[in-house]
């Protein structure tokens, strides 16, 4: 009974910080927009075009501390042809963190390639869950997430010249169930568990 306890003791112990968030993910806007109470938005069409690696807008600072993100307006005319309004780019390398000044449980944005070009790219929440996702030849792909834990960083990563369009922050009252640990976190558990029962029958041929 020892043994059952300390093994369960350690898998829930575990298993709690190392889960990933379960998330729901929409590639339609209306879809997500029907979900979501929508709490900040920015369509990027009130900057010039200028350069940073930080900037705080509203409740989200945006940084790419070893490369830039350029704030493109409307007079750009060597991108694609579909990104004729305000966006941000980012680049060298292509990773931007987004960091938000509160949780949130739901974020949504389009997201595209400065060329026009097909390109995956990944969404990693608050550093452990994953959202893989791929842009459209010459289009913007929607992405939307809603989340059964609030965040407060999101880390987006592409190869080659990524733009971030139309993006919404919000809240939902009702959140996706049933979460998955990730498969990391089973391994984690098997080896605690299997340190708990050498450490226990150890234990016991001390004893006799």
């Amino acid at each position: 009974m020892k043994l059952i306890t300390l093994t369960l003791a350690a898998s829930l112990w575990l298993g709690a910080p190392f889960a990933s968030a379960q998330v729901t993910t929409y590639a339609n806007r209306s879809d997500f927009l029907s979900k979501v109470s929508v709490n900040y938005s920015d369509n990027f069409e009130t900057y010039t075009t200028f350069a940073v690696s930080s900037i705080t807008l509203g409740p989200i600072t945006y940084s790419n501390p070893d490369g830039q993100l350029w704030f493109l307006d409307s007079t750009v005319d060597w991108d694609a042809a579909y990104l004729n309004t305000g966006y941000l780019e980012w680049q060298n390398p292509g990773t931007m963190t987004l960091t938000l000044d509160h949780p949130y449980n739901a974020i949504g944005f389009d997201f595209g390639q400065f060329r026009g070009q097909v390109m995956p790219f990944t969404a990693l929440i608050d550093g452990k869950t994953e959202v893989d996702s791929t842009s459209a030849d010459s289009a913007f792909t929607f992405l939307g997430i809603i989340s059964d834990t609030p965040f407060t960083s999101i880390t987006l990563s592409a190869d080659l010249y990524p733009v971030l369009d139309n993006l919404v922050l919000g809240s939902t009252s009702s959140a996706p169930t049933g979460a998955v640990p990730e498969p990391s976190t089973y391994g984690l558990v098997g080896a605690f568990a299997l340190a708990a029962i050498v450490a226990v029958r150890r234990k016991r041929a001390i004893a006799r």
